[in-house]
């Protein structure tokens, strides 16, 4: 009897060898800052957290080392009306991007405001880097080269002609260097309608030339298909913005006859542009049945371009035996697909192979008349499942391919009263930030941290994974993937109810910082108006 319990100890022991290694650390507790926006950043044993609510902005420091609270200072100065466009990390500057209407000039401006980190501190006044004499619709974007040596901002100017067939998007491009000193800008007329293209990316190269990724209607409907046949009726387009030209460098990117249905662009580090994405052939907008990578070399035309498809094995993993058969069924025609797969992430390494994440995401959505309260009552939910992980190596040969298991969910309910007047309500405890995962890039290694259903910690392949609910509870948990190999090791990393016995609260992947390249620091509230920071190190 000894030797069995021995033995099945051992076992027991093997089993749970990853998540043991796994070590959780508290911090000290300390006074809350309520905030509609939070940044968090890391820099040698310190934390900068960027707090913003209304007029104010609270710049705090943690430690990394002692996780507690080091100081903070509080700022109520920025101007009335400003809107907060990003917080951002550029060249280990740290910066608050805010944009403001000057209604007397009838100008759009942008500014940035710096923050030194060792003192936690704002350096100076804002200073305006964009000034536009008209208004400007879905505000500013930022995107940077690969070596971080130039910056892009972009707008999209308000139309002056409100149908799209006939209007065209002027888009305004400022590009800046690694100080933040302006390079160039202009605005730029695109050369197909609205109702023709659809801008999907932006890009910037380190030699400053700007990028706009497009799919192009190939004739004047909206039809994705071609009538009549399974063929794709649109293309896509790299377009190229340089400095000095007065012309767009156009190049044609066709994945064959396939429907694109996720890309992104970005600089490669030899200065050549990658496009990634998936695509299908079904003209399913919302699926993937392959994935894709095309190159484009300095001079802007396009020398390599490579497909794989998405096995049926890794498509019928953590499925229902009913879904598996009608998988195998479409395979037949080979039309079996990962449906609602929606690129999150583009990764290109040192070494030029390329990394793709996905996740599959949908919303659904049910209603029905309540006689008695005269209300129709609708609950949409948000579905963030199955994570998709492919790696391409430098010369785009296939490394390997990952479909890891998760189900999360996040209900929402409203009501329209009768046929009049509309009234919605959430549930605000249930916030997104819960949901969906977090990318962390280690030595060699590979973390997507989520939070997840405790039930699903012995999955298997062969079973569905359990749903966790956004706001009940869950288990901080992590794939961690070999780059080389693509093996993936799950880590249960803690228990959000019971977490060295304490429970914590308004768990958000947006609050996950990495800290070295097998730890990161989340801060939780844990009640009492106080927060915590949970310092979790991966076995290396």
């Amino acid at each position: 009897m000894n030797k069995l319990f021995i033995v099945l100890l051992a076992l027991l022991l093997a089993s749970n060898f990853s998540f043991a290694q796994t070590t959780v650390k508290l911090g000290t507790p300390y006074a809350v800052i309520d905030a509609r926006l939070k940044s968090y950043f890391a820099q040698d044993d310190e934390i900068l957290t960027v707090k913003i609510d209304g007029k104010k902005i609270i710049l705090q420091k943690l430690s990394v080392t002692y996780l507690n609270y080091i100081d903070s200072k509080t700022y109520e100065d920025m101007p009335d009306g400003y809107m907060v466009e990003e917080v951002i990390e550029h060249n280990k500057r740290y910066f608050v991007f805010y944009s403001l209407w000057d209604k007397p000039n009838k100008t759009e401006q942008l500014f940035y405001r710096e923050i030194d980190f060792k003192s936690g501190a704002f350096m100076a006044e804002g200073k305006r880097i964009v000034a536009v004499d008209q208004k400007i619709v879905g505000g500013y974007s930022f995107n940077f080269s690969n070596d971080n040596s130039r910056m892009l901002v972009q707008y999209r100017l308000k139309p002056d002609v409100k149908d799209d067939s006939k209007s065209y998007d002027i888009i305004g491009l400022s590009v800046f260097d690694q100080n933040v000193f302006p390079v160039w800008g202009k605005e730029v007329k695109m050369p197909y309608t609205e109702k023709k293209m659809n801008i999907i990316d932006y890009s910037v190269d380190s030699q400053g030339n700007a990028y706009t990724l497009a799919t192009v209607y190939n004739d004047n409907s909206t039809d994705e298909k071609k009538r009549g046949e399974d063929v794709a009726n649109y293309h896509m387009e790299l377009l190229r913005i340089t400095p000095t030209a007065n012309n767009i460098d156009i190049t044609p990117i066709k994945v064959n006859s396939k429907f694109v249905t996720g890309v992104w662009m970005f600089e490669g580090p030899t200065n050549e542009m990658l496009c990634a994405g998936f695509y299908n052939s079904s003209g399913n907008s919302n699926a993937a049945d392959g994935i894709f990578l095309s190159k484009l070399n300095k001079d802007g035309q396009l020398y390599d371009q490579t497909t794989y498809e998405i096995p049926l094995e890794i498509i019928n993993e953590y499925v229902s035996a009913r879904q598996k058969r009608k998988n195998e069924k479409k395979e037949e025609e080979d039309a079996a697909e990962l449906n609602n797969l929606v690129l999150r992430n583009l990764i290109v390494q040192q070494d030029g192979s390329v990394l793709l994440v996905g996740e599959r995401y949908y919303v659904t959505s049910t209603s029905y008349y309540d006689f008695q309260t005269k209300r129709t009552r609708t609950t949409t939910v948000y579905h963030y499942e199955d994570m998709f992980i492919t790696k391409l190596t430098s010369d785009s040969k296939l490394a390997w391919m990952k479909k890891l298991p998760k189900r999360q969910t996040l209900s929402t309910s409203s009501s329209s009263y009768g046929y009049g007047s509309f009234f919605t309500y959430q549930y605000r405890a249930a916030m997104r930030g819960g949901l969906s995962y977090k990318y962390m890039s280690g030595d060699h290694k590979h973390y997507l941290i989520f939070l997840d259903n405790e039930k699903n910690k012995d999955l298997t392949t062969d079973k569905v994974p359990a749903t966790h609910v956004n706001g009940a509870g869950g288990f901080v948990t992590a794939y961690e993937i070999n780059d080389n190999d693509g093996k993936a090791t799950r880590h249960s990393v803690f228990d959000m109810r019971d977490v060295q016995g304490m429970e914590v609260y308004q768990f958000s992947v947006d609050r996950i910082l990495p800290t070295s390249s097998n730890q990161f620091v989340l801060e939780e509230y844990k009640k009492k108006k106080e927060d915590i920071l949970i310092q979790v190190t991966f076995p290396k």
